[in-house]
């Protein structure tokens, strides 16, 4: 149960949420979840249930403030992305924005490169990148382009 996870009391919540000591409205309210908790206990007890994941997706975008579901990868509101694979694909592109930075010598391929380097603020296009990279199957570009 996820209080006695927080290693609190059932007193010292009735307390938090203004209810009296020795009420039992708390119980019968919640008990669903404390039931769902029992069962989910006794499925990984026997075996016909996996730990659960935790989720990689904040309860609020950071960004702005929108609640957010578990199971979202992107926040509805202002499109930040939230998936480990988002990270490496920002990674990567800057990696090879860079090294194409070196090799730009006049001036027009600098600004080419400032340009693409501006898209990667984008929230959208990142998270873009990550869902290509997830469907090509890869922890990297190169792995995934390796295993075409």
């Amino acid at each position: 149960m996820a209080i006695s996870k927080h290693g609190m009391s059932m007193d010292t919540v009735r307390h938090l949420i203004g209810h009296q000591a020795g009420s039992r409205e708390l119980e019968r309210t919640y008990q669903h979840l404390v039931d769902e908790d029992y069962i989910e206990n006794a499925e990984l007890d026997v075996g016909i249930r996996d730990e659960r994941e935790e989720s990689l997706t904040p309860a609020t975008c950071p960004q702005c403030d929108e609640p957010l579901e578990p199971h979202y990868d992107v926040c509805p509101s202002c499109r930040m992305v939230f998936s480990p694979k988002a990270d490496t694909a920002r990674d990567e592109a800057e990696s090879q924005i860079a090294e194409g930075a070196l090799h730009a010598t006049d001036e027009r391929a600098q600004k080419e490169v400032q340009e693409l380097m501006d898209v990667l603020d984008d929230p959208e296009v990142i998270g873009q990148l990550a869902r290509a990279l997830e469907e090509l199957g890869g922890d990297s570009f190169e792995d995934a382009l390796s295993s075409r």
